[in-house]
């Protein structure tokens, strides 16, 4: 499928500008303010499988970062008889909550979102469990509906994606949740029994899961697996998110400039020949995560770093040829893989390749974040209707776009301008305003470091829409402004993930930043415009009274001139 340059929808940009004005005081009072004085939040997930624990601090843009997760293996599938949970898997679910209850309370936190999943959903008795988990915990635990598991776990990987068409999936040891959207508007959202655990119990032909008859697992799931129509996408429509650098690229990055060798792409809301919305595959699920530190490590591929890799066909069929046969106690030994899922990673893996085969689709993005995040975001947006379980498409779609920035916009009009000229006259491409805004939106953190190589592996940790390859050209150029040689060093180690022309987008985005700098801190606008003989000016209005830093922007003209091979001139005048 061959894609062009693209431009966001002019309705969809206003949604996102609309959604974006989120009022901070949405955040819930009852939030506490911890040490660091952010608030923070707890969200249980209690699955299949496992129970998960995860904390959350929170900005006053309603985003938030994970910095303590905690799971405990309960497999409540396993409990499940003739549709009841048997006592003892309530009770060893009950002691557990006890524990992450005391670990909320010892961390201050008030604001606590708890949901159940598959397991209880389908147990009979699940009103009487919820009922004493209340009772003995205080734990408030929503019962998701297989339609609602899919549409939380699809907020929140597409709030952190920015992707705006997606097939997304959500496979755990239950179900399999599917979400088809176009321009961030759900399409469709779907379950199905073929969650890895329910599949492997299933197809096991001995306690110990050892022996599964994988042949008859591969055509259940075949004949339970929806068609690109059932999920209302037409053939030739999927693609691979690789295909453009919005989201991943092949892991590396997304843009170029003006004499590079880079695709001609821009923005997230990729379309395709016809001109209609192309949907990427995105998946969500910890298997996932496992799989892809399998293949990052077997690859080599230098960072720790799940969200926003891609994952293809053939990663995943070389996964299936070294484990089909391999017992769980030995998938267990190895490093990359979450020995918890070691008896049921072989039913996961099958899955996901049936499906992408289905589909007919080559690759897929991973994401980090799903269902614990998307609760916890839907909580805050849409308080009202998450307490009373009544969320709808419409809370869904201004959830995600509140999270998504305008692919024009800047993080400030102080340089915005500036961008736009060099955008005019091909010394950036299109895909580069993201990178610069997200540098922009990190330039704090320089003041952190008296290392500054530290804030490669502090930006590096942070999940991002950008592509792996972006991320780190962003993270070099604000290094580049310290340490220049350390930055080039850098670049070279990450190979793998860097493009040719990287170098000179870092060189570039470094001198902007600078420039936005001075202009930041000293309370000063820039008026640049192209003059004669292709030199640019810029005009510099100070606050008078001001002491504008003269030599030093002289400096950030002169880092501009050798960044991008054309005079710049300062033109300083002081207004009020």
């Amino acid at each position: 499928m061959q894609f062009g340059v693209s431009v966001m929808m002019p309705e969809l940009h206003a949604a996102i500008d609309s959604a974006r004005r989120t009022d901070t005081s949405r955040i819930p009072a009852e939030m506490a303010r911890g040490e660091s004085n952010r608030p923070a939040a707890s969200v249980l997930d209690l699955g299949s499988n496992s129970v998960k624990l995860s904390h959350y601090t929170m900005d006053a843009h309603n985003d938030f970062k994970l910095y303590h997760q905690r799971s405990v293996r309960l497999r409540l599938f396993e409990g499940l008889k003739g549709g009841v949970m048997q006592p003892e898997y309530v009770d060893r679910t009950v002691e557990t909550l006890r524990l992450f209850r005391e670990a909320i309370d010892f961390e201050g936190i008030r604001h606590v979102v708890a949901v159940a999943t598959s397991a209880i959903r389908d147990a009979k008795n699940r009103r009487d469990i919820v009922d004493r988990i209340r009772q003995e915990t205080g734990l408030d635990f929503k019962i998701l509906s297989d339609r609602d598991e899919a549409l939380y776990s699809y907020t929140g990987a597409v709030r952190m994606l920015h992707i705006p068409s997606v097939l997304f999936f959500d496979i755990g040891g239950g179900s399999l949740e599917v979400v088809t959207a176009k321009s961030y508007k759900v399409r469709g959202a779907h379950s199905f029994p073929l969650g890895s655990l329910r599949l492997t119990q299933k197809f096991a032909e001995d306690p110990k899961y050892e022996d599964v008859d994988f042949e008859a697992m591969k055509k259940y799931i075949g004949k339970a697996l929806p068609s690109l129509k059932d999920l209302e996408v037409k053939d030739g429509e999927l693609y691979s998110a690789g295909d453009y650098g919005g989201a991943g690229g092949d892991n590396g990055g997304g843009g170029g400039s003006d004499d590079d060798d880079g695709d001609d792409r821009s923005g997230n809301d990729v379309r395709d020949g016809a001109g209609r919305p192309a949907v990427a595959m995105v998946g969500v699920g910890g298997v996932l995560r496992s799989l892809t530190k399998y293949v990052q490590d077997a690859k080599g591929y230098p960072l720790s770093k799940t969200h926003n890799y891609q994952l293809s066909m053939t990663d995943l069929e070389d996964i299936w040829k070294k484990i089909r046969d391999m017992p769980p106690d030995k998938i267990a030994k190895i490093p990359t893989i979450n020995s918890s899922r070691a008896d049921t990673l072989r039913a996961s893996v099958l899955v996901i390749m049936s499906f992408l085969k289905s589909v007919k689709c080559e690759r897929l993005t991973v994401s980090a974040h799903g269902l614990r995040e998307g609760a916890l975001a839907l909580s805050i947006q849409h308080p009202a209707a998450f307490k009373s379980q009544r969320i709808d498409e419409q809370h869904i779609r201004e959830t995600v776009l509140s999270a998504v920035s305008p692919s024009s916009a800047l993080v400030s009009s102080k340089i915005d301008a500036l961008v736009e000229l060099l955008l005019s006259a091909n010394l950036l491409h299109p895909v580069d305003r993201p990178v610069i805004r997200y540098a922009l939106e990190q330039t704090d953190r320089l003041r952190s470091f008296r290392d500054i190589s530290n804030i490669l592996y502090t930006i590096m940790d942070d999940d991002s829409h950008l592509s792996h390859g972006d991320q780190l050209v962003a993270a070099l150029a604000l290094m580049h402004l310290r340490k220049r040689r350390k930055a080039d060093i850098n670049l070279l180690n990450f190979g793998s993930i860097a493009r040719p022309y990287d170098k000179k987008r870092i060189r570039r985005m470094s001198a902007i930043v600078l420039a936005y700098q001075i202009l930041e801190k000293s309370s000063a606008d820039m008026a640049p415009e192209f003059g004669k003989g292709g030199s640019v000016t810029l005009a510099v209005h100070a606050p008078s009274g001001s002491r504008f830093p003269h030599l030093m922007f002289q400096e950030a003209c002169s880092q501009l001139e050798g960044a991008f091979g054309i005079p710049f001139r300062p033109d300083l005048r002081v207004v009020g």
